[in-house]
Order: C-alpha cells, then structure tokens, then sequence
C-alpha cells in the first residue's frame, strides 16, 4: 500500500512545476515618520521599536531609511510581513547600516526559524547581508544595538519558490468580418492562434452556437475543440472560425469563443458576422389619393410603386388587402395576389399598379400591400383612398326663371345676369317679392348644403328663410336676416352652427322683402349614399302541395331601392327550418325596376314543413333580400328519402396505422324507423362486413358519454332499430380508437352503428390528383322500397391530410373541407361558406372567375387553384373574403391559367382551417360551348346535347364507363342512377329518376 501512495504522490507532483520569484524593494525616500504598517512594493511590511513611542525618523540617500539618532536612539528595531506566508522563503537579503561608532547586529527568522547566518554586526557603511535557509510564514527582521546610534535600512529581497501559473495565450482576442448569404453557409474562414505554458491539463475551446472551429483550414469544424499540452507546454496551435451554416438572416456580433484550462485564467476570443438575408425593397413606403366618386370606381389612374429583391431564395409575393388591387399592368389584370419570380436570387425593380377597388361604399380605406419572400422581413405599403359622395343636387340655374327638373318655383319672374350678381356663371335667380320661393326636388339624407347670395340694396328688414323636410314636417335651418350685399357662399352640415337637421330629404328657400331684391344661385347638395335594399313582399299562395315528382308553382313579390343595371332578381327556398344554409333557386326576373312578381315553382319531393321562407337576391348590384313570412309545404306520397348522407370522414385519422377502424359517415333518418340489420354498404373500397352491436360497442359508448355534457349522447339502436328523424353516425369498426377523437362537443341525440371488425385498411380514397378516374362513391341501402342512396366525391377536391371531411346537401352536391382532425369529429362543424356559385369566363390570354356566397362565417381569404394534367395544384390568385356575414357577397378575380384547364375554388378560414369548392373545367385555348340538357331525367327519357361532340364518356357514380349510345346529339338507355358525363373535357352531372 505505501508503494502505491508514494507513486501516486510522485505522479501528482510530476505534473507541478515550480519556480522561484524574487520580491525586492529599495527605500528611495523616508517611508516611516513613526512606527506602523507601510506598503513597499504591494507588501505590507510593520515596524515596532524600543521604545514604542518617540525617537526619531529619517532619510539618507545612501543608506536609507532612518530609525533613531544619538541623541533619541532605539535600542531595537523590528520590521515584520505576513505577505509571504503561502511560499517557502529560501533567501533574504538586506541592505542596512548603523550610525557612527554603532554597536549592533541584525538577525532574520522566517515562522521562527532563524536564517543563517544568525546574525550580522553592522558597520556604518550601507552593506547587503545575505540570510539563508527554508521556511514559511512570517517574515521577521530584527536589529539590537548597546551602543546609542541611528539604524538604516536601505533595501529589502525575499527570493521564495512556487508552482508557476498555467497560462493560456490567444493571438487576436478578436475577429470580425464572418459573412454570407442565407442559404450560401458557412462563412470564410477566420484564424487565431492558441499556446500555452504551465499548463496542467489539456484547454478547452468551446465557441458560441453560432460558430464553429477547426485544427484544419477546410474541414473538420466542431462545436468543442481539446488541445493537449506537452510536458506543461502548448505549442502556438492555429484555429479556424467560421459562421455555422442555414443560420437566419440576422447579426451575430459579440459571440465568444471560450478556452479554458484547469488553473489557467479564462482566455476569449469575440466573434462577430452577418447573415444577409434575402431583402425585400419597396419604393414609395405609402401611397395616399387613391380616391373615387361613389359609384365611378374603380380609382383612376392606378397609383404605382416600384419592388426589387436581392438573396432571395424564394418569390416575392405581393397581396393586396380586400379594399385593393394590384397589377404589373396600368390598365388591365388587376387582382389580389401576384408573385414576382427571383432569377439568380434578384428580383429586378418592378412597377406595380394600385388602385381602390370598385363598389365600395362610402368610406375611408387605410390599408397596407403585404410583401413577403421565404427568409425576408416582410415589408408594407401603407395606402390611403377614400370613395367620396359627390353632390345630389347641383343646380345653377342655367335655365334662367324655368324651373329645373324636379324643382318648384313659385313668384321667380327674374334673372340678374351682369357681373357680380350671379355664382358660379351667369344667370342667377331673382327673388324679388315677399313669399317668393324655391323648393327643392326630393333627396335622401343630406349631410351638406350650401348656396350663393347677394342682397341687391337689402336691409335688416329683408330675410331669407332657409328650410329642411325630414319627414315628419318642414324645420327652420336659418332666417337669414342680414343678407350680405357681396356674393357669398352659405354652407351648412350637419355639425354646423346652425345645422342640418338629419335625414333630411328636401330643401326650401322663402324670401321676405322689405326693401331690395335677392340674387340667389348655385346650390349644391352632398347626400349620405343609401345602400340598394330588397324587401321580399309576399308569397303567393300558400300552403304548396307536392309530391315525390310533381312540383308546385307560384309567385313572390318583392320591392327594392335605388339602381339597378343589367340585372337579374332571384327567390331562393329556405329549408324546412327556415335556414338558408343551402337555398334553391326557384325562380328569377330579368329586370331593373323597383318592385315585380317572380314566378317560382317548389321542387318535387320537398319535405313538409311549416317554416319554409322565400327571399329574394338580385345579381347587380348584389343585394340579399328580406326573408318572407314563414309558409307551408306539404309532401304528400313521401317521403321521397328514407335517410340522407351528409358527411364522410374520408381521410381518418390513424396514429397506429388503423384507418380503416377510425373512419365514419354521417346520416339522417326519414320518415320511417331503420332496421340496421337491413343495411347493406358498398363502400369505395373494402367488402362490407355486416353491423355488430356488443359488449365492445357498449363499452366504447359508454366511454365517450362520459365525456358529454347532457343533452348530448350517444345511444345504440334498441333492438337493432334506429328510429325515424334520427341522426345517425356509423363507424367502420367496432375497434375504432375513441381516445383519438374529442365528442365533448355533441349537445343533442346521435345514434351509433358499427360495422363489424376486419377490415384495417381505408374504405375510402383519400386524396389523389393523378391520371385515371377520380371518382368514388359510397353506396347505402336498407332495401324494400326505400331504394339507394349514393354520393359521390373527387378525390382531387379533398384536403391532402389526415381529417379530410366531404358534406352533402340534400341533392349530392359535395363541399369539401378538413374540419375531422382528431380533436373534431365531423358532428356539429358549421361549414365555413355557403357558396352559391363558382364559374369563370374566358378574358384575352386569362381567365376571370365569379364566385358568391350567401353567408361567411370565420371566413379569412379565398384561393383559386389550378389542377394540371400531372396532378400538380398551383395557387394562382387570392382574395380576402368578410369574415363573417350574412348576406350575399360576390367576389371576382382575373388570373393567368399556366397552362390548365381545371379550377377549384380554396376557402381558408382564420384558424387556418379549409374547404373545396367542386372542379370546374375552363379552356381558354379553345373554347366549347357544348352543354347537356335537362341533366335530370326520369328513366326512359334521354338526354339532349347542344354543340359538337369531339369526345364523350359516361361514368357511373362508382367510377366504371358505362356503354351507351350516342344517336343524333341524345344520350339514350341509362337505368336510374347518378352518372357524370366528361364532353369534351367538360364534365356534367347525370340524374335519372
């Protein structure tokens, strides 16, 4: 064991290496005045005496610093210092001397031990004195003397021994200069050099994050670096630094590399570089003056501002906000988004076209362009545009005494027509008699009145009293009765003093004589625009009977206000509940006017109800009318419909790789019970297995009612059964994995059907965009005389993603969206849209699309897709909708197609959720006009196609082709069922009753 400690020791202190260090210091002046503690050389040194007290301090040059004299001597001297305490003392050397005649010795101890020799006699000659020995702790130096002389001391050196500091040595401790573009990392090199001495232990070098650090100039950087020292010794090493590489755009100053070294002092070297990022420039910051007259916009000519970027990695995308639109063009191609393709990183300066667009109401309009590239901070442009009420009454009397459309004179017999006795331009009117007077023609809520008069020799006597008509009588607005005798501008508003009343409708002008006539002219009115209204009348006559085929007829009236050019008015049905979150068109009036009939006619196999209601719209300007009282529908011999699908969960969710467990549809129940044991599906994909209720079943229902709040619940049918006017949800597997899905939301009743378990794989196909049939439908039937009902979907419609939900109104018709995350279900989402329409139109070398809906809830911005022939989908306008609303609300856009000929339109709503509206086709290269009519059929009948037929398929709802016969431009033999019909790359929807 000794054998083993004395190796160990000797190993600990192989790797410590001393040194000596000599202290000294020289008296150069007189240090002491009395006995106490100086400081010479960063030592603490204390001189004591016999005596204490008294005696005499003083200096010589060549030997120093006095104690005592012959006439006030010291007997003993004693300097001492604990400074030295941490080393072992090897040497002491002191230069000293005594007085004439002196008879005295000087001795040193180090923490007691004396040093030798032991002592030393002084003589009166400054002389060193060397004392040696090994020892630590306190210093003493210690002269006695008999005789009665001075006692000198001139210098003072202590040689001791240490272990010598580890020290770290860097060469520069700074560097800068690191760059490179976003995207081109790393940076260049940048070197510094690293040695060491005393070392013992390897240093360290660790950099800031954002750097990096080699031995070598082009490879092998590291975030940590170890340098191993020599027999204490770290030859001068070179270190290479750079910028990390895929760092954001952004400074990255003042970042240190650290190095390290066990007993060594802390050595840094700081760093500091750039990583330019791509850049956005945008010239002018804000444009103001974008300002039209209420109806005349859009405003003209377009403002422009220039664009250019540099180190970009992606486009600029430039988007207009909803009030706006831009383009590269000064006269044409206006829309909501472009994109500005980068070639080499730049973009070269662009001029850009801004203008406020068109039917916007009264208003000021303070928005911002966004732009915006992958890696830039994104850049604004701060607009300023206003639509501007110009004047409802602008009158100067041109005619003379003849009284302007509109207009009532009653005692204008005159004009005064020489210079300074008329406006704006000759002539003025001339009251000239008391109870002469001017009225007006009806207006709609003034906000500005003004007019010119002159007094032609008027007194205080003579007065003009200034009317308004709002309605419920004639108010006093002004008796003017100190009528000026120079031309003069009265205005008034409705903040004025005195004021407008409000909505005031009709102005008067009563003149009151005493002595001298009035010149009067130009009046000039300014009107608060009064939005187009439609008020649906009523509805003629109910209750309407109908049945499975045979529709009913009648009328609604309607009245409206204000203009209307080129335009088309529309009554729409509501649903059985009176909501209109998927009206029917049931008839329209091409028309202009304020008021008329519309003859409608109430579809075959409308469900009963009490509360259907009828309201009319109108296309230009579009206006979303009143609803009518709530009416009846009777549907007698039905119902058509024993039960509706309304939502397919397509894309589940499937965190085990089990989408074929997670999937479900949703289904309403008609007028008759269900037996689930009749229930027959055939699903897109996959055999049917059959229903299963079970202990299984029991236990997920159980588990997910726990986590609803009454009403809410979930029931399995009692014996099988599902009772009519239920809502139904079926599940693809009785192993569905609840604990995936959130049903806290449920507040009513919904009905649970399993199928049995086996099959894990999808049941339907989730997004494809790729050649071949696109199609897939889902089959449900319970047999008997309730027939089949099927819906059908496109794959290339679906949101690419888990939660891809596809809805169904009562007709089929499909609206996608992705609200089925697992954290949603698809039971109460609300869609986000209630599109009405969404067509396009040919436009020189574009397409413009035309698009409307009903109502908007949460409703950010809208996206124009196209769909290439590859599948690939390209986003190719945008245009910010109203968030929320419940009236009619068009919406325009004009883009490049890029070659495609299919388009859908994209709905994005604030929490980023979307939906799909279905694919239309649109070939601008060669138009065709080809269209098929009726496209529904009872069977046996055929149906008609007007223009020529290049190609035509049919497909049936399950995506087969179907043979038929093509005779003369008619479509003969199709059994009942869904079928779509691509003519000519144009796909139409088939029904045969």
């Amino acid at each position: 064991m000794r054998k083993i400690a004395s190796f160990s020791l000797f190993l600990l202190f192989a790797n410590i290496i001393f040194a000596q260090v000599t202290y000294t210091h020289t008296i150069t002046s007189k240090t002491w005045s009395s006995f106490g503690t100086q400081t010479l050389s960063g030592v603490s040194w204390t001189a004591s005496g016999t005596p204490t007290t008294g005696g005499f301090f003083g200096y010589e040059a060549d030997r120093g610093q006095q104690f005592g004299s012959k006439n006030d001597p010291h007997s003993k001297v004693t300097l001492s210092t604990s400074g030295f305490n941490a080393y072992t003392i090897t040497s002491i050397k002191v230069s000293t001397a005594g007085g004439s005649s002196t008879n005295g010795k000087l001795s040193v101890s180090v923490g007691g031990t004396t040093f030798s020799p032991n002592s030393i006699n002084l003589t009166t000659t400054n002389t060193e004195y060397t004392f040696t020995g090994s020892a630590s702790g306190e210093v003493v130096l210690s002269w006695t003397q008999t005789s009665s002389r001075a006692l000198y001391l001139k210098k003072i050196e202590v040689t001791y021994t240490t272990a010598a500091l580890p020290t770290v040595t860097v060469n520069p401790t700074s560097l800068s200069g690191f760059s490179y573009t976003v995207g081109n990392g790393p940076s260049s090199e940048q070197p510094f050099t690293v040695s060491g001495t005393n070392l013992t232990d390897d240093v360290i070098l660790t950099p800031d994050e954002n750097y990096e650090i080699s031995t070598s100039q082009y490879s092998g950087f590291t975030s940590s670096l170890t340098l191993t020292p020599s027999s204490g010794t770290l030859s001068s090493t070179t270190i290479y630094v750079r910028l990390v590489s895929d760092l954001p755009a952004g400074t990255y100053n003042n970042k240190e590399i650290v190095l390290t070294s066990t007993g060594a002092t802390t050595k840094k070297v700081t760093c500091s570089g750039i990583v330019i990022g791509p850049t956005i420039q945008v010239t002018p910051t804000s444009l103001t003056g974008l300002d039209y007259l209420f109806g005349t916009g859009p405003s003209s000519p377009a403002k422009t501002f220039t664009v250019s970027g540099s180190n970009l990695t992606d486009n600029i995308r430039i988007t207009a906000p909803s009030a706006y639109e831009i383009s590269t063009n000064s006269s044409s191609g206006f829309t909501n988004i472009i994109d500005l393709s980068q070639s080499g990183g730049n973009v070269a300066v662009t001029t850009i076209y801004v203008r406020l667009k068109a039917n916007l109401v009264v208003g000021t309009y303070a928005q911002s362009v966004s732009f915006t590239s992958t890696g830039a901070v994104t850049k604004n442009l701060s607009l300023l545009g206003e639509v501007y009420t110009g004047p409802c009454l602008d009158e100067g009397f041109n005619a003379g005494t003849t009284a302007p459309a509109g207009w009532t004179f009653s005692g204008i017999t005159g004009t005064y027509t020489s210079s300074g006795n008329y406006g704006a331009a000759s002539p003025s009117v001339r009251f000239d008699g008391t109870g002469d007077m001017i009225t007006t023609p009806t207006i709609s809520s003034a906000t500005e009145l003004s007019f010119w008069i002159k007094g032609q020799g008027t007194n205080a006597g003579s007065a003009l009293l200034v009317e308004g008509f709002t309605g419920g009588g004639w108010v006093t607005i002004d008796n003017i009765n100190s009528l000026p005798t120079t031309g003069t501008i009265m205005q008034y508003t409705l903040s004025s003093s005195p004021a407008l009343p409000a909505n005031c409708a009709q102005f008067r002008f009563t003149y009151t004589k005493d002595i001298g006539n009035l010149a009067f002219d130009d009046v000039h009115v300014i009107c608060t625009p009064i939005p187009n209204t439609i008020t649906t009348v009523s509805v003629n006559t109910p209750p309407f009977n109908v049945t499975c085929s045979n529709d009913a007829t009648g009328t609604v009236t309607f009245t409206s206000t204000d203009a209307f050019s080129l335009n088309t008015y529309t009554a729409q049905l509501s649903d059985a509940s009176g909501s209109f979150a998927f009206p029917k068109n049931i008839g329209s009036l091409k028309s202009d006017a304020n008021s008329g009939t519309i003859n409608i006619t109430i579809p075959p196999g409308t469900p009963s109800g009490s509360s259907y209601k009828i309201r009319v719209i109108s296309s230009n300007p579009p206006v979303m009318g009143t609803v009518s009282a709530p009416f009846a529908i009777t549907l007698n011999g039905g119902p058509c419909s024993c039960y509706e699908i309304e939502c397919i969960l397509v894309d589940a969710c499937d965190p085990v790789g089990n989408e074929g467990a997670n999937e479900m549809f949703r289904f309403s129940v008609g007028a008759n019970s269900i037996n689930t044991s009749d229930i027959v599906i055939t699903w897109p994909s996959n055999p049917w297995l059959g229903v299963c209720q079970n202990a299984q079943t029991d236990s997920i229902v159980a588990t997910i009612n726990a986590t609803i709040t009454p009403p809410g619940q979930i029931l399995q049918p009692v014996g099988g059964v599902i009772p009519a006017g239920a809502t139904v949800m079926f599940f693809t597997s009785t192993d569905f994995e609840y604990e995936y899905f959130d049903f806290s939301a449920l507040n009513y009743t919904l009905y649970a059907v399993f199928q049995c378990a086996g099959n894990t794989a999808g049941h339907f196909r989730n997004y494809y965009a790729g050649s071949g049939n696109k199609y897939r439908t889902l089959t449900f039937t319970t047999g008997g005389t309730c027939g089949v009902e099927s819906v059908t979907y496109r794959t290339d419609s679906i949101y690419n993603g888990n939660g891809a939900i596809v809805y169904f109104d009562v007709d089929g018709n499909a609206t996608y969206s992705k609200d089925g995350q697992c954290s949603s279900v698809p039971i109460l989402d609300p869609l986000p849209i209630e599109l009405l329409y969404f067509k396009s139109l040919c436009n020189e070398n574009k397409i413009s699309f035309y698009w409307a809906t009903a109502a908007e809830i949460n409703n950010d911005y809208f996206t124009i897709e196209a769909i290439f022939k590859n599948g690939e989908i390209m986003p190719i306008a945008k245009v910010f909708g109203v968030g929320n609303s419940n009236n009619l609300i068009e919406y325009n856009a004009t883009a490049d197609n890029y070659g495609a000929d299919h388009f859908r339109l994209k709905q994005t709503d604030f929490d980023g959720k979307t939906s799909y509206s279905d694919i239309i086709f649109r070939n601008c290269v060669e138009e065709d006009n080809t269209i098929v009519f009726p496209t529904f059929i009872n069977e046996g009948e055929f149906f008609n196609i007007s223009g020529e037929i290049n190609s035509a398929v049919v497909f049936d709802a399950t995506g087969r082709v179907v043979n038929v016969e093509v005779i003369d431009n008619k479509i003969y033999d199709l059994k009942a069922g869904f079928y779509y019909l691509v003519l000519n790359n144009k796909t139409f929807k088939l029904i045969v009753n």
